[in-house]
């Protein structure tokens, strides 16, 4: 379905979500193949650097009650970790990302692209995202307007310390273009459309 434009220009409690699984093997979300074909950070790398730099900022829920908590009193960082800790219902997972303004964009298990960042963009949700992830988008994302994009981990601190003090008029901007992002380029009809439109 398309996404919804409803509740666009509500502030949203959670400045930066993120839910998924860091299983740190090195088979699973540690694999360096990332690193080496896609020269792209593994999403334990990140979140290891997250969790140093952002500690005093960063809330890790470790129930489910201590979750619903904070998604509805807000936080700056929320991360849901399914892998140690517990997992949100399906039927919450929307909503939860309907109360977030900003979604890191932590890669998949073999290549950077993952299911996480469609999710959120089809909430209005705005991607934090490496540069060269935002890259291999059909379209590919656009910093500033649709997207932040990070190439160090000096820039992704950077960008996380900008989007803290971002003014509600830029995040609505943002989301909108986000969610017209989405309609265009990831709603289902838009893909179908797409390879109609290649094979012919």
């Amino acid at each position: 379905r398309s996404a919804v434009y409803s509740d666009l220009e509500k502030p949203r409690p959670v400045r930066i979500f993120f839910c998924g699984n860091f299983d740190d093997r090195n088979t699973a979300y540690n694999n360096s193949v990332l690193n080496e074909k896609f020269n792209c950070y593994t999403r334990v790398q990140l979140l290891n650097y997250i969790t140093a730099t952002f500690s005093t900022k960063l809330t890790i829920p470790e129930n489910r009650n201590e979750f619903d908590q904070t998604i509805q009193s807000g936080c700056f960082f929320l991360i849901n970790n399914t892998h140690q800790g517990f997992q949100i219902p399906i039927e919450h997972f929307i909503y939860s990302l309907k109360r977030s303004s900003f979604i890191i964009g932590f890669p998949g298990l073999v290549m950077p692209l993952c299911h996480n960042v469609v999710e959120a963009m089809f909430c209005g949700v705005i991607p934090i995202i490496q540069t060269t992830y935002a890259g291999l988008f059909p379209v590919p994302l656009t910093n500033g307007i649709n997207c932040f994009t990070f190439s160090t981990l000096e820039d992704l601190k950077r960008t996380i310390g900008k989007v803290e003090t971002m003014e509600l008029d830029k995040i609505i901007e943002m989301r909108g273009n986000v969610l017209n992002y989405y309609n265009k380029n990831l709603h289902p009809d838009s893909v179908v459309n797409g390879i109609i439109e290649f094979r012919s």
